[in-house]
């Protein structure tokens, strides 16, 4: 079938298409003026006609599909004048705003949420998370963020640190890129949004006789787009404006082709007018012409951030240490032009489109690597500095050029060395922003990062997610990136227990222990090293494709064990440093050993599901606390059992504690509630009980060999899941497959611990 055109479509379809075409379409069509719809053009109907929403063949809808305000897909690009621009500029200046109120304006409007860094109470800044893509969320590191949210603020307000180049340093993996992008695509949808919108401007209704002198590459249906998309009170030359308008335009300047086209107007508009009025002075015949300029030539339109289209985004990679390609910096000559005009240094023979600096002006650029250009370009890099503190670039054999933008650099540890030990940069560090962008060392954040970028595909596709799978690799990874308290740098008990100080989790360690050990670990360089996220996704990534996985659907702890050991024996992550496989090595049989405990506990979880022992067990504890505070008859040695199994710290006087059962048992007693392990029980003491009745369980082996041997085959699951184990495993979160993994690991255990 031959796809028609628009034209064709309103040539040979109905009246009423041909009618909505003409009314709605025609402006936009190639060869057509798209600025020749007026302001009191009636608003379009994006519904097209012949993509209505309708049934298809198999009766599903389709064509639900919606440009709206709310999501940034119709935006009023309708031009106005200069005038229009001015007074809006100056009733309300929040539309002049630099790169860096947007974009401290647009994290703010997110909101913060409470959360927790190293087991302390933090904030987190919602902007940098992603609910429809979790996978693009920034996730941990608050500190971190934090301080690149103060660096926007204090740049925000006026201070001297928007003066300063932003260089965020840290291991490949750290997320720094995906936080740059994260700000690049928010900056972006915020330009589509009423509270985020800016204006630039483009030349109209030029004289042939400049449209003459300047490229046909600029000039498009007689217009000429400002090639930096600058705000339309830099049209307004510096010496001629006023107080307000010097304040909120903050003495910015045209890039040198409009100062060009401006000049050449201004001095044809003179000559007019100082022919018709030879009496006037020569203030008067500029004041006259500027007004004449901004009226007939130029139009103001809302200004659209675009990645895809360079416009308020820019880009740059370093290539080589070597060899640097400036002009992907600050564009180049035009030769065809220079041919013609034949003066380098005219405006006229420069492209500023395709570079970095001069695609960002107005909102961000990202810099990858470009400490890779030192020592042997610190004349480009010396560039970057100018634009951060002068907010101009200076190209070869051009005058300097005003940009307004905020310049984002990545490193790597050992770029930023390279930038430590040279001679010539040393002394300018203190002109950089620098902020360590270490790999995450809290496991359960880590965690997340593989439940968002792995987790929720393979649920997608159809895959079971046992509990503790991603817990653990992500304790693997934290434990990689870490030395270990002490003079032992193997210890495998400092290093677990380090590993949950810093995640928060309840160890028998204080809060200064935990400040100890993260101010220790900042100073060992603590997540400058190690595995990376992309190194664990990799292992993750290949359980989840392993033939078992496919086969039972379950990916779970045990695979992801099994994975890591084929991985680390056949060296599929390229290690060829045996010391440090070895130490990786030993790094996972801690976290297996770790993570093997966790799911052994989970299963003695489902051997004690007697809630009856349970809620028995607490009464009695609850009863011998009453007779200890009476002075009457009670077990010491129940309560002592129990009791040790309380959280570190909860215990720091017996009498204290067991008074405070007492008192909470007393006091919904009077208020005829339950008081026991399922009624209102106190949590510390419910962790405890349930660990006393575990450890004074005993299981059946028969009954457990027997519960394994159903779930070896598919066809003995209903007879499984009859028993109250497997049913307390199911609401633990683990399927058929996984709790038979989980009980072959508990019984592993059980006979080690009999050796």
């Amino acid at each position: 079938m031959q796809i028609q055109s628009f034209r064709q479509l309103a040539a040979n379809n109905s009246p009423l298409i041909q009618k909505r075409f003409s009314s709605q379409f025609q402006a936009n069509l190639p060869g057509t003026n798209p600025l020749a719809t007026q302001a009191n053009t009636p608003t379009p109907n994006y519904h097209m006609p012949f993509i209505q929403p309708q049934l298809n063949h198999s009766g599903v809808r389709f064509g639900d599909f919606e440009f709206n305000v709310e999501n940034g897909g119709v935006v009023d690009m309708t031009p106005i004048t200069f005038q229009d621009y001015y007074k809006m500029s100056m009733s309300d200046p929040r539309i002049t705003r630099t790169p860096f109120q947007r974009v401290i304006d647009m994290i703010d409007e997110s909101g913060v949420s409470e959360t927790t860094a190293f087991g302390k109470k933090a904030y987190s800044y919602n902007f940098f998370t992603r609910p429809d893509e979790p996978e693009l969320s920034i996730i941990g590191n608050e500190r971190q963020v934090d301080d690149i949210v103060r660096y926007f603020r204090e740049a925000a307000e006026g201070q001297d640190t928007r003066k300063k180049l932003l260089v965020l340093w840290g291991p490949a993996g750290g997320a720094k890129t995906t936080l740059i992008r994260r700000l690049m695509e928010g900056y972006e949808q915020y330009s589509r949004t009423d509270a985020g919108k800016m204006y630039t401007f483009q030349w109209k209704n030029l004289p042939k006789s400049l449209l003459d002198k300047l490229p046909k590459g600029v000039v498009h249906d007689g217009v000429v787009a400002d090639d930096l998309n600058s705000d339309p009170l830099w049209l307004i030359p510096k010496v001629a404006r006023s107080g307000k308008e010097r304040e909120i335009s903050r003495n910015m300047e045209l890039p040198p082709l409009s100062r060009w086209i401006r000049q050449a107007l201004m001095t044809e508009y003179e000559q007019e007018i100082h022919s018709a009025n030879p009496t006037l002075g020569p203030a008067e015949v500029k004041n006259m012409a500027l007004r004449q300029l901004l009226d007939n030539n130029v139009e103001v339109y809302r200004f659209i951030v675009s990645h895809d289209d360079r416009k308020g985004i820019g880009n740059f990679k370093a290539q080589s240490q070597k060899s640097v390609d400036e002009s992907q910096l600050w564009g180049s000559v035009n030769l065809r032009n220079l041919s013609i005009i034949g003066d380098e240094s005219d405006p006229r023979v420069f492209s500023l489109r395709g570079g970095a600096f001069f695609d960002a002006n107005r909102g961000i650029g990202f810099h990858n690597e470009a400490l890779k250009l030192l020592p042997d370009s610190r004349d480009v890099f010396t560039q970057y500095l100018e634009v951060a503190a002068e907010r101009r670039v200076t190209p070869p054999k051009l005058p300097a050029i005003n940009v307004e933008e905020i310049n984002i650099i990545d490193a790597n540890p050992a770029e930023k060395q390279i930038m430590e030990k040279d001679a010539f940069l040393r002394p300018l560090q203190n002109r950089l922003q620098q902020i360590r962008m270490p790999y995450l060392l809290e496991y359960n954040k880590e965690a997340q990062v593989y439940e968002n970028n792995i987790g929720i595909p393979a649920r997608r596709a159809g895959k079971f997610v046992a509990p503790h799978t991603f817990e653990a690799a992500a304790l693997w990874a934290v434990l990689t990136r870490m030395g270990a308290p002490g003079p032992d740098k193997e210890d495998p008990v400092g290093l677990l227990k380090k590993a949950y100080a810093y995640a928060g989790k309840p160890v028998d360690v204080t809060a200064a222990e935990i400040d100890d050990y993260i101010r220790e670990g900042y100073e060992a360089d603590d997540g400058l090293s190690g595995l990376s996220s992309r190194d664990i996704q990799f292992i993750l990534s290949r359980a989840s494709s392993e033939h078992d996985v496919r086969r039972t659907q379950t990916l779970d702890a045990p695979t992801v064990f099994k994975v890591v050991d084929e991985v680390l024996s056949r060296n599929l992550l390229e290690i060829k440093d045996k010391k440090l496989r070895d130490r990786l090595q030993l790094r996972f049989e801690i976290a297996k050993a770790a993570i093997g405990k966790a799911i052994s506990d989970d299963v003695n979880v489902a051997l004690a599901q007697n809630k009856d022992e349970l809620n028995r067990c607490y009464e009695a504890y609850v009863e011998n606390c009453h007779g200890f505070i009476n002075g009457q008859r009670y077990n010491d040695q129940l309560l002592k059992e129990v009791e040790q199994y309380l959280p570190a710290g909860a215990v720091s006087d017996a009498r204290t504690w067991r008074q405070s059962i007492v008192n909470k048992a007393s006091a919904y007693h009077n208020h005829q509630k339950p008081y026991n392990y399922d009624n209102n029980g106190d949590d510390k003491l419910r962790v405890a009980v349930s660990k006393y009745v575990r450890a004074h369980n005993t299981p059946n082996k028969l009954e457990l060999d027997s519960l394994r041997l159903k779930l070896r085959d598919p066809d003995k699951w209903d007879k499984a899941r009859q028993s109250p184990v497997l049913r307390v495993l199911m609401e633990l979160g683990y399927n058929e497959v996984s709790a038979l993994h989980a009980l072959d690991v508990y019984s592993d255990l059980e006979n080690e611990d009999k050796k």
